[in-house]
This record gives structure tokens, sequence and C-alpha cells, in this order.
């Protein structure tokens, strides 16, 4: 079916109302048309009378279940025409709400028609419907539609020539697919499983087309205008000649010109950047265009606009919800991605009822973080389906090669990253290639180097630089937190240091937040302390010395000391406002009290992140094992006060997963030999176990960190009744921790001994109960049951993992079972 509307603010008025004036039906499609349908409850057969808004519901269900019966699987979104009867014509843009919300982006030919006077006196609607049923056979080849038809059937063109597609639907026993030719032409569907490809894109378009129950979507219109697709027609690829960085910034050395200019401007060395007109920037994306709105959008043609429609790519949330996650993108986002200035964002967003100043991509991919950290009351979808369907509209527009703009492809990369973050072992979307296409998009424009003397306006080189950072910071703790390798090498790199002038906003008399400001200086010099950690651990560091062996080792313990040294500095030199808040209760450790409440998000945000450096630097000091567990124990302590101010659902993705982390150490107490330390590691496992359970709501890491610590606790709580314990160990660590968070209800945690490494595997044997191996052999019993807890299981921090293993000596613990449930639940909930 093909549906269209006539030019004019009439067309224009259906678009938007819901309906259609004209459809083309396909010739071998078959009629289904329905009786007229009361608002009937389904079960009871009564007219429903509880409201307007019910009754015409019910009518629509009516319908729906009528057309099914019939064979019409799609139900609504198989109908071509309404006619429908009402008592109360000023209730007809009722019913088209309830119908856009039911059906958003199906928009069939409408008829309502005023009466006096219905069936029952209870009615004061009627709505017969018209569906089109497409004939269906199982498997085998199906004859493609002529191109006339192919235009009436709405749906792409799968073939050329003879016009035939192949279709393995029916699957042997073997496992292979088999194909066999029509019995008549007139079987003109294309079927996999009994999904017609009409259908198909309908719930794509129904999918991507609005956000749901509470949502009004807005349509923008584009033309198939544009700039021509620079990449393959005017592009400037810029090559470094000169690598050498003792010869200075990039207007300093030489480059070429290659494509298209190669007979303009072979070969520029000062004169980089300063361009052919005074009035056009030369950056090194597309330099001979200037922007407009924002972007550079391509030309495209009908069918390529086509793709993008279908997934909603030109379609923005209703004006509150759109506003809401840029406000919530901006107050929760934006002082850890300060890739935008904000004045110029809203200026352009606000400057027309429609947002046509800011590029599409950049306005798509700021909506779509902003929905990772706040639920909008009125959007009745599960938090994680409406960021789903918002980053499907952005990345249709960057698969498609919508937007040129390198500088935007940058920037919506990086808050691409801040919603496919669950994961790396996704090989298509992940935080990881997110952020390694934004460093290599970047490095292709030259952010990694100094501008110089290029011809490049202040505001732009504010930006190059706080992007440039931005890229940094999150590169190195992607790496920190899931132990790949990272994109950016600093040694590759001589952008200036930021300072507090780079956060001036573009426009005079806006003024930037003196906060947000010292809290990202502030984490990109811990960022530049943990890359240096993170060096330490690459494999080439034996490659660097002579002798390798036991002085290598002693070598990176003692860097490492000095590294966290240099942490414990940085730690007490941020400025007051980013300290976390004190209690008058107890006395800390260097002079501080113990930890209070009322952390702002940004301050949390910052003392998390030490704290997992903290945690994770320890392991490769020999006595680590005390300051690993206080670390733990603030990062709950902050994740309690952040629960308890309704901030937690707003925690970055890394903030999850040093969560997590902490819980892998409370883990490791509660696996203590000692009483004491044993209890008080199962108490912080239960207190994290509903912050576990919110922040699933957002993130497959947590709900699978949920999953096993509910089981891990159940097994504690089981082995405690059972009396079933290890002995204690007769060589101790004793720990000491002054901030009061232990998990207890008491404000300073006792000195507590607790077993390390083999003095603990040895203690708990002379016992016949092996610390570690008793574990591990009840994990290879029968079919690989959990038949005990794990408390070693790094499965979220594989660079942990490797660490902690060689600091405790014990084996590793595969946790795939719970990964894999928790991966299909938080699939089928959100996909």
């Amino acid at each position: 079916m093909s549906f269209h509307q006539y030019d004019g603010p009439a067309g224009e008025f259906a678009q938007n109302h819901g309906f259609s004036q004209a459809v083309v039906l396909p010739a071998s499609a078959k009629i289904v048309i329905t009786a007229g349908q009361a608002g009937c409850d389904l079960k009871t057969g009564k007219v429903v009378t509880t409201s307007a808004e019910a009754q015409i519901s019910a009518a629509f269900d009516c319908v729906e279940a009528a057309l099914k019966k019939a064979g019409v699987e799609k139900g609504l979104l198989g109908v071509h025409k309404f006619l429908t009867f009402m008592l109360d014509t000023d209730l007809e843009p009722v019913m088209m709400k309830i119908w856009r919300e039911r059906c958003p982006g199906h928009r069939p030919t409408w008829t309502c028609v005023g009466s006096s006077k219905l069936c029952f006196p209870e009615m004061i609607v009627e709505i017969q419907a018209e569906a089109t049923l497409f004939q269906v056979r199982r498997g085998g080849m199906y004859e493609l539609p002529s191109p006339q038809e192919a235009a009436t059937l709405g749906a792409p063109r799968y073939a050329t020539g003879a016009g035939r597609l192949l279709i393995l639907s029916d699957v042997g026993t073997d496992g292979t697919a088999s194909a066999t030719n029509p019995s008549s032409p007139a079987d003109v569907v294309e079927q996999v499983d009994r999904i017609t490809v009409p259908s198909a894109l309908d719930e794509i378009r129904a999918r991507f087309g609005s956000l749901g129950e509470g949502d009004s979507p807005r349509r923008i219109e584009v033309s198939p205008g544009g700039f021509g697709d620079i990449s393959k027609e005017t592009s400037i690829l810029v090559d470094f000649v000169a690598q050498d960085f003792s010869l200075g910034a990039i207007s300093d050395y030489q480059v070429t010109f290659n494509d298209n200019y190669t007979t303009v401007a072979r070969l520029l060395a000062n004169e980089f950047g300063r361009g052919f007109q005074t009035d056009v920037y030369h950056y090194r994306d597309a330099p001979f265009f200037k922007r407009a709105h924002g972007g550079i959008p391509r030309s495209m043609g009908l069918s390529e606009l086509a793709v993008l429609d279908l997934y909603g790519s030109f379609t923005l949330p209703s004006p509150e919800v759109a506003d809401s996650f840029i406000a919530a993108f901006f107050d929760r986002v934006h002082a850890t991605l300060p890739i935008l200035d904000r004045s110029a964002f809203l200026k352009g967003y606000s400057a027309a009822p429609k947002p046509s100043n800011v590029s599409l991509l950049l306005l798509h991919s700021v909506l779509l973080s902003g929905s990772t950290t706040f639920e909008h009351p009125n959007l009745k979808l599960p938090h994680g389906e409406v960021s789903w369907r918002l980053y499907g509209r952005a990345k249709a527009l960057v698969e498609n090669r919508f937007e040129q703009d390198r500088l935007v492809l940058v920037q919506s990369h990086l808050l691409f990253s801040t919603f496919v973050s669950d994961s790396c072992d996704d090989t298509l979307q992940n935080m990881w290639l997110c952020l390694g296409t934004a460093v290599r998009i970047a490095q292709g424009l030259g952010m990694h180097r100094a501008l110089g003397k290029a011809n490049a306006s202040e505001p732009m080189r504010r930006q190059w630089k706080r992007i440039w950072w931005s890229l940094f910071v999150h590169d190195t703790l992607c790496s920190f937190e899931w132990g790949r390798p990272r994109a950016i090498n600093l040694a590759d790199c001589d952008v200036e240091y930021l300072t507090e002038a780079d956060f001036q906003p573009e426009y005079p008399g806006s003024l930037p937040s003196a906060e947000h400001t010292r809290f990202f200086l502030e984490l990109v010099n811990l960022c530049l302390i943990i890359s240096s950690w993170l060096d330490l651990l690459r494999p080439c560091r034996y490659r660097d010395h002579q002798g390798g062996g036991r002085g290598n080792n002693l070598d990176r313990n003692s860097r490492a000391l000095a590294l966290l040294t240099e942490l414990q500095q940085w730690h007490k030199g941020i400025p007051t406002t980013l300290q976390p808040p004190r209690s008058s209760a107890g006395g800390g450790g260097g002079g501080g009290g113990a930890l209070g409440t009322g952390f702002t998000l940004w301050t949390a945000t910052l003392h998390i992140t030490y704290q997992a450096a903290l945690l994770r630097f320890c392991t490769l000091l020999p006595e680590g094992t005390d300051t690993m567990f206080r670390a733990a124990a603030d990062i709950s302590h902050v994740c309690e006060d952040l629960d308890r101010q309704d901030l937690l659902g707003s925690l970055w993705n890394f903030g999850i997963h040093e969560f997590d982390l902490a819980m892998v150490l409370h883990a490791r107490q509660a696996n203590s030999s000692d009483p004491a330390t044993s209890r008080t590691g199962v108490r912080n496992l239960q207190r994290g176990l509903p912050w576990a359970r919110k922040l699933g709501s957002r993130s497959s890491v947590a709900q699978q960190a949920q999953m096993f610590y509910e089981d891990l606790v159940k097994k504690m709580n089981k082995r405690s009744r059972t009396g079933r314990r290890p002995a204690s160990a007769t060589a101790t660590t004793t720990i000491r921790h002054d901030d009061g968070v232990d998990g207890s209800d008491h404000g300073q945690r006792p000195s507590m001994p607790t077993p390390t490494g083999r003095t603990a595997v040895a203690a708990a044997s002379e016992l016949g109960e092996p610390f570690e191996d008793a574990t591990v052999q009840s994990l290879a019993g029968s079919n690989g049951a959990h038949t005990d807890w794990a408390p070693e299981m790094y499965f979220t921090d594989p660079l942990f993992q490797a660490q902690m293993m060689a600091h405790d000596d014990n084996a590793g613990w595969g946790w795939d079972m719970y990964y894999d449930q928790a991966q299909f639940q938080h699939q089928q909930q959100f996909r």
C-alpha cells in the first residue's frame, strides 16, 4: 500500500493529524471489511461508558479483534480506510490522538460523519474499517511485483532484471534452508517466516516514528537538496608530511592537499589554514563549504530520504519531551562532555519554531544522551526503549551519510558512547567502538595537533580543545573499566592543556558554570594520572628494559607507589567545592572526618572515580587489601547518598561499572574467614542490591550484577545458617577504616583481621575446606551448575580481573550463565 497527501496546508494538516488523502492498493491484495464496531468491552460485551476516551479506545480494540479474526495479522496497522460515526464531532481530535498513540506513523484514509443517533443509547462512536490481506505462501521463491506494483506496495525493490527474489524460509532437519518455485505468479508476497515485507516496514515505521504513548511527534520536512558528496566530489584530504613535533604546530610544518585541489594548492607551509577566501575558515572537514544550519547535509535522492524517514530520522519528540531531554543533557551530562557551547546550541535550538539552526544529527544525539539520565513522566515506554528509539533515529543519519561535517560526527559519536556502553562485546555498537570512531575522525581533522597560527576563530579553538580532552578522558576511562587498548597516545599529541578560559561561552553575557568547569579540569588531571598507571600494564613494558625478570617488577611496583602518592596528592589538592562532604562524627585519616551526606552529582562522580582508581592502583601493591576494601565502602556510601537524593539514575556509565567493582570487593569481604569481616561484606552486598536494581533499568551490567549478587547473598546466608565457614587464618592483615562507612549501623569501622593470598588458602585447607578450590570444583560439577558462590567474578572488569587474581593467587571465575541470562532479559525488555 502507498498513502498520499496533496500539497498545501490541507495535506500538511492531514499528515500531522494522522490520516491520508488517498491510498493505492496492490492488485494482489484481498480486502477485509469490518462491520461497524461499537466501543464494547471484549470480555463483557457491554458498551464502555466510563469516559469518551475509554469508549473510543475500546472501539479500536473491537476493530482490531475483528481484523485479526479475519486473518489480518497486522491488525490496525493493516487498515487502509476508516469510516467513523460520532454523536459529537468535537470528540474527533480525541479519537485522532488515541489513534496516533496506538499506531504512530500509520495514516489510512479517513471519513468522519456526525450522527444524531447510533444503535445503542450508550454509544458515542461507531467505527468501520477496511484492511488489506496479503496472500501468504510459506517458503519458496516469489515473483517480485512490477516497478509500478512495487511503488504501490510502498516496499523497496530487492532485485532487478528478471524481477525474482529468492526467499529462504523453510529450514529442513539438516539446518539448511530450502527454496521452491511459486505455484502461481499471483503469489506476490515477500515473506520470511510469515512476516511480510510491508508489515515489517510498518513495524519499523511504527517503532521509530514515535516514543509511544505520551509523545506527540513532530515531523521535519527535509528537501532532497544539500551539498554534494564531499568525500567523493570536492574533498580535500590532508596528509601530514612532517610529524616532527619539534617543528611546532599545524601552521608551522608542511602539509599537502590531495584530491581535486592538487592543481590549486599543491604544497602549503606556513600559509596552511589561511585559505583562499577571507570569510571562510578552512578547517579540515570540507573547508571550502560554508556550513548551513550547523552542519553539511549531503544531497540525497528520494529513496535515501525514504529510508531515513522510515527510521524516524526526520521526526522529533513533542516539544515538552525534547526540551526536557535537552535540559537533562546540559544539567547531567554536559559537565562530563563539554563538547558543545551551551549558549550557542540553545540559541540555535530556540531561534525558530523548528530547530533548523542546529545540525539534525547533533540534535538527535543530544536528545539521546539526555534521555539516558532522565525518565520523562509522560512517556509510558520503558526508559531503555525510549533511548533505543532515539539512537535508531540518529544512527540512521550516520549510516546513510546524511551529515558530512566531521566535527559534528566527532561530537555525535561521543554522545553515542553515553548510550551504547553496556558491553564491549557487541561488534557493531559499544562505547569502545564509538569512542574509537570519534578519535579517528578527530585525528583526521588534526584535532590532536595545536592549531598554532591557523586561521581559526577563538570560539573554534576553545571548542576543539574541549572536544580533544573530552575524547582523552572518555578513552582513558573506557580502557580503565574494560581493559581495552586506548585509541589516544599522548605522545602523538601537542594540544595545550585546558584552562578556565577555554570554557568561556561563545556569546557575550553568557556565564559558564564554575562548578562544571572546575569539575572537568580536575577530571582531566585525574585521567592523566590514570593514563600513566595504564602505561604500567602495557605488555611491551618488558621490551623497554634490558634484563627483564624481577627488576622490571620492582620498577613497576616503585612506579605504582609513586602514582599512588600522586593520586592521593591530587585528591588533597582539589578545590573545596569538589571535596566530598564530611561528617562531624569520627576522625578520618589525613585529618578528614568520616564521609558525610549531600554529595552533588559532580562531587560524587569525581569521588567515585578517585576511589575506583585508588582501588585499582592498590592491586599492583602487595599490601593494599585494606585500602581496597575502604575504597569499595566509600563508593557504596556515595551511591547510597545519591539514591537518597534521587540522583542515582543520573550517574554516568563509568560510575555504574565502578559501583560493580565495589560490589566485587564486598564479595571478597564476605568470603573472609573472620566472622565479623564476612558479616560486613554480606551486609554491604545486601545494601547494594536495591541500587543495582535501579541501575539495571538502564544498564545490563547492573542487571547482571544484581542477578549474580542476589544469588551470592542467598548462598552466603544459607552457608551461615548451616554453620559452614572457612577457618580463621593464622596470619592476618589489620584493616582500619576511619570514615565510618562499612555497611553497618555504627559510625566507626572496627579493626578486623582478614586472610590474604596463599595464607588464606593454606589456613582453610587445614580444616579440609580449600578456600577457593572448593568453589572451582563446584563450578565444574554436574552440568556446570553453580553449587557454591564465587567471590572473584570480574566479568565486567577484565583489566582488574587479571591483576586481582595475580594479587590473590586465585583462579578465575566464569559467570557466562549469569551474563547470558541478563543480556537476554535486557534485550527482551528494550528491543
